[in-house]
């Protein structure tokens, strides 16, 4: 089936149908992904896919192991709360350059081995930092929604610069009468979804979560 017969056949391995299934996401969206689709940019039949892949699933799965493994690891020397906020900020990094994936994420469980070696990690700096293991657990489930979601609304702005869902146009019929209600027809008026937006949001979400530091009062 390859178009070129002068053009010499690669071995079809499990790492270059995922490349490929990653190039054909980023170009049709997950709407665009099937077996059949892939199998035709391989130049194979689709029952040859099989041998690497079980099937759409595990193709996802495959997908969404090789966008968690693209974040940073902190190394050991790094501070454990410092850790955190590279992980965090690795995981919208992520969401934010591959929307095409963003459906993916949203609706599959992350169970892949990147996905464990970052929780690893991740719980590794919140135990040192004073929690147990359970309440690590939950913590590091927050902080990882917490950049996901935050991912998923900044997406749309690099694609195109635009946010599809700003609030803008209301705003601009608003007629605030409290201070409240003023600044946040003004937020909804500027660019929300920032680094300092997220920063922000992610130092008050650890700090909440993480036990009080000792004070140093006598």
């Amino acid at each position: 089936m390859s178009s070129d017969p002068k053009k010499p056949r690669q071995t079809l391995t499990r790492e270059r149908v995922l490349d490929e299934a990653w190039e054909l996401i980023r170009a049709e969206g997950t709407d665009g992904l099937s077996m059949r689709a892939l199998s035709q940019r391989l130049g194979v039949v689709p029952m040859a896919l099989y041998r690497h892949v079980q099937d759409k699933d595990d193709l996802l799965d495959g997908l969404l192991d090789l966008l968690t493994a693209r974040v940073p690891i902190p190394g050991p020397r790094v501070a454990p709360r410092s850790a955190l906020e590279r992980l965090a900020r690795g995981i919208r990094d992520q969401v934010v350059d591959n929307p095409a994936l963003v459906p993916a994420l949203v609706l599959r469980p992350s169970l892949t081995p990147a996905a464990y070696r970052m929780g690893e990690r991740a719980l590794s700096a919140f135990v040192q930092l004073g929690l147990s293991v359970d309440d690590a657990t939950r913590a590091w489930d927050a902080v990882s929604i917490y950049a996901l979601g935050f991912g998923v609304f900044a997406a749309p702005r690099r694609v195109d610069g635009a946010f599809p869902g700003s609030l803008g146009g209301y705003a601009e019929r608003a007629t605030p009468s409290e201070d409240m209600l003023a600044a946040q027809t003004d937020l909804a008026r500027t660019d929300w979804v920032t680094d300092t937006q997220f920063d922000h949001g992610l130092a008050a979400l650890l700090d909440g979560l993480l036990p009080p530091r000792p004070s140093r009062d006598l």
